[in-house]
């Protein structure tokens, strides 16, 4: 409410508490319980509870209000969150996690036709039950060794087969067997952000017309991720392949003092090996806080609405039509998993190999564009919807684009939608017919060397689909 008046208008300020409790109480079946699912990991009962208690205020402070300068505000906000979790089944643990959180935003228009913005806020996210409460559980999985690989790779040569396993032709193999441990961590750390944006709004033909462009960037800390045993090992061949680099071996004797070397100094501790072979054994699945984490981009958005009677030469009472474009550029998507690892940029990659397959692929573009049109109970509408092509993240190695391009072509998919209200058909109220084309033109996604032959992060492998919908509102 409004507090008091100032020079430039009312202080307003609003304020108050919230108080939540979620729970979660997972219940598996036999063949969940015996390893014996599609996966070939026991699924763990689990019983658990999160009491979360926030009090807030938020304030907005006029500081202009010109005929000359215009108006501008300032937006300050905070919010104290305290949040217990506690499992009873499963991974038998408890949590706490508090944060006071703020914003920060302002709002100046100068004129009529120009606003600009800017705001810093904090977020903060409470770990999932299953981040940290998931009982321990043990599944068999095929990996390939990291030192194998990139010995063959890099050396070109192959070590004894008491360490690794090779096909007829010599290529390295996937080991059975790797017994991969999964388990909650009950002392992660909340993740935590931190947004900064500035951005403006042009508006323009009495609000017929506007554009408007912004630019963000979020610093996270501990961010979760889980790491499974072959994206462990995939990334830790990374680590060993630039070790590798800086050396002159080239026989079996070296190769394999270098791999020992490695194992007991720089591998990853959560890879396991047997005691008298050094071969593969298991891998900890654990999840973790990455160290670091950053994403910076931009968007931007255009719209014009013009009734048809304003149409030049061909106007008439025949509706009126609004264009729009939307465009997300990614700038920057980087990430860290521990202080020894290497900072890794995923926008404009695919993201299918080593850390990076923890994040989807992340085109530097996407846009969608439309254009619609209403007359009285009439709406239809064609849409685009458009990403940028992508890259491997791996700088060497297979590259799975089926046509051997190295990358993911960019792609358009074009949908149709129509609707008719009619009021009264059925008595009292009114009725919606809606009839919708996705990927109307039969756009077919580009085949990459994979299990599904499409990368459905960013295509789908649907040809032409209809639907259509009846809505009734009394």
């Amino acid at each position: 409410g409004e507090i008091i008046d100032l020079w430039a208008g009312p202080l307003q300020v609003a304020a108050g508490i919230h108080y939540r409790e979620e729970s979660l109480n997972t219940q598996v079946n036999a063949l969940n319980d015996s390893s014996t699912n599609t996966f070939g990991t026991a699924i763990q009962p689990m019983k658990a509870t999160l009491k979360a208690f926030d009090y807030f205020a938020e304030l907005n402070l006029p500081l202009l209000n010109s005929s000359m300068l215009g108006v501008a505000e300032l937006q300050l906000a905070a919010r104290r969150t305290t949040n217990d979790a506690e499992a009873t089944t499963g991974l038998i643990a408890s949590s706490s996690f508090d944060d006071t959180v703020t914003k920060f935003a302002v709002l100046w228009q100068p004129t009529d036709w120009l606003s600009l913005r800017a705001s810093v806020g904090e977020g903060f996210v409470v770990p999932e039950f299953g981040d940290l409460f998931t009982a321990p559980r043990e599944a068999p999985r095929a990996v390939r060794d990291p030192t194998c690989g990139a010995i063959s790779t890099e050396l070109g040569v192959q070590i004894s087969d008491t360490f690794c396993d090779y096909n007829t032709t010599g290529a390295v193999l996937t080991q059975t067997g790797v017994i991969e441990s999964i388990e909650g961590d009950p002392t992660l750390k909340p993740e935590s952000s931190t947004a900064t944006n500035v951005g403006f709004t042009v508006s323009l033909l009495d609000g017929d017309l506007s554009f408007q462009a912004d630019w963000l960037t979020v610093d996270y800390e501990d961010v979760i991720f889980a790491f499974r045993a072959v994206t462990l090992a995939s990334f830790d061949e990374v680590r060993f392949a630039e070790f590798l680099q800086g050396s002159t071996c080239a026989d079996v004797t070296c190769a394999e003092a270098l791999r020992l070397d490695w194992i007991n100094t720089q591998e990853n501790p959560k890879l396991f090996r047997e005691g008298g072979t050094g071969r593969l054994s298991g891998a900890s699945a654990s999840f973790t806080n990455l160290l670091y984490q950053k994403i910076e981009g931009g968007d931007v958005q255009v719209r014009y609405r013009i009734d048809s009677q304003d149409i030049p030469f061909i106007g008439g009472e025949y509706g009126q039509f609004t264009m729009t474009v939307k465009g997300s550029y990614m700038d920057l998507y980087e990430f860290q998993t521990g202080p020894v690892d290497p900072i890794i940029n995923g926008a404009g990659q695919r993201n299918d190999s080593g850390a990076g397959s923890q994040i989807p692929p992340i085109p530097r573009w996407r846009a969608t564009t439309s254009l619609s049109w209403n007359m009285g109970q009439h709406f239809a509408r064609i849409s685009g919807r458009y990403h940028s092509q992508v890259s491997d993240l791996t700088p060497t190695g297979a590259i799975r684009a089926a046509n051997t391009l190295g990358y993911i072509p960019a792609s358009t998919y074009w949908d149709l939608f129509y609707s008719y209200r009619f009021e009264g058909l059925l008595g009292e109220g009114r009725t919606v017919l809606s009839v919708g084309v996705q990927n109307a033109f039969d756009k077919r996604p580009h085949p990459i060397e994979d299990s599904g032959g499409v990368d459905t992060n960013l295509d789908s492998p649907l040809g032409t689909s209809w639907t259509l919908r009846v809505a009734h509102e009394f």
